[in-house]
């Protein structure tokens, strides 16, 4: 039951998001999210964070870059486009990073791992209308933040897998 609230709020989220981005601009909204996440974190962890080494710092920059991206294009995705596709899209980000491990981690994806990513392409197809250009540009927003969020997951392994994290 724990796995299908999590499912529920985690979907719900992006009918929350949506309403949000009707209201508000997408830069200001994330510099709050992100804004508030940082002061948290800071009395949180304050003085753990005084003993981080440089290439850790370095690195969760970059990552923390690569997020405000993924957020920024999620954003403009929940402008243009269904909730319900943005989600799909999203949820779609897992798929991916067998691939990009690939490409960065020199990791081989598995055959579970290509045939997940071809039925994810079938139900992409079928969802936005076909192979007849029902693609809309918010959808490749959604598309674009799935890449985002899968080259966090391996960025992540890659920057700061041997680093202490505080």
């Amino acid at each position: 039951w724990l796995a299908v609230a999590i499912a529920a709020v985690w979907g719900g989220s992006f009918l929350l998001m949506q309403t949000v981005a009707d209201e508000i601009a997408a830069a200001p909204y994330i510099f709050l999210r992100f804004g508030v996440a940082f002061v948290v974190l800071i009395g949180l962890f304050g003085r753990s964070l005084q003993s981080l080494r440089r290439k850790t710092i370095l690195g969760s920059l970059g990552l923390g870059t690569v997020m405000f991206i993924y957020m920024l294009f999620q954003f403009f995705a929940l402008e243009t486009t269904s909730s319900s596709n943005t989600a799909f899209l999203s949820s779609s980000s897992f798929l991916m990073v067998p691939f990009l491990a690939a490409v960065f981690l020199k990791k081989k994806p598995t055959l579970g791992n290509t045939l997940g990513l071809l039925l994810t392409a079938m139900g992409l197809v079928w969802m936005t209308g076909g192979m007849g250009g029902g693609f809309t540009r918010g959808d490749f927003y959604a598309f674009i933040s799935a890449v985002m969020v899968a080259v966090h997951i391996v960025l992540v392994d890659k920057t700061l897998g041997d680093t202490n994290t505080a």
